[in-house]
């Protein structure tokens, strides 16, 4: 009975606390963007602008956006005769905000990585990590919007 009557107040008290998403309902038209330049290895780039879709102003007006994305791969197991059983796939992206004055307002470098078992066959371990890169590219096109709504916001 005690427990039952803790949840329900717990349930009253979350519920009430006006907890709202930042990102819910935020609309990336509000800012004005003058140009966005993504640069890094052409696959990578293509998968990450259709991800990030930030329209751009046709008034030629507006913040500009430098992202360089870069994915690399690091050893993280091996079994005991020295073969690798796991590794990390991480994509990079340094990112530079700049005003319609071309003044720098932000800069920052984030990443995101998965571990992946590798195992003997070429073409599974491909289609692996093709998978996996793409969930990276939404992962880190998420952090770049999120980022870029932080730092607009503020300069506002």
């Amino acid at each position: 009975m005690i427990k039952k009557n803790l949840i329900l107040i717990l349930i009253i008290i979350v519920s009430g606390c006006g907890f709202k998403p930042m990102l819910k309902n935020f609309d990336m038209n509000q800012f004005s963007f003058k140009e966005i330049n993504i640069s890094g290895k052409s696959e990578l780039t293509y998968l990450f602008q259709n991800s990030l879709k930030i329209p751009i102003s046709k008034n030629n007006t507006g913040y500009t956006i430098n992202l360089n994305i870069t994915e690399s791969t690091a050893v993280s197991q091996k079994n005991d005769a020295g073969i690798v059983i796991e590794e990390d796939l991480i994509h990079t992206v340094n990112m530079e905000v700049f005003n319609e004055n071309s003044q720098l307002l932000w800069k920052d470098i984030f990443s995101s990585s998965v571990r992946m078992i590798v195992n003997n066959n070429e073409s599974s371990n491909f289609e692996k990590k093709r998978i996996e890169r793409n969930k990276l590219i939404n992962i880190v096109s998420n952090k770049t919007k999120f980022k870029l709504i932080m730092v607009l916001s503020n300069s506002k």
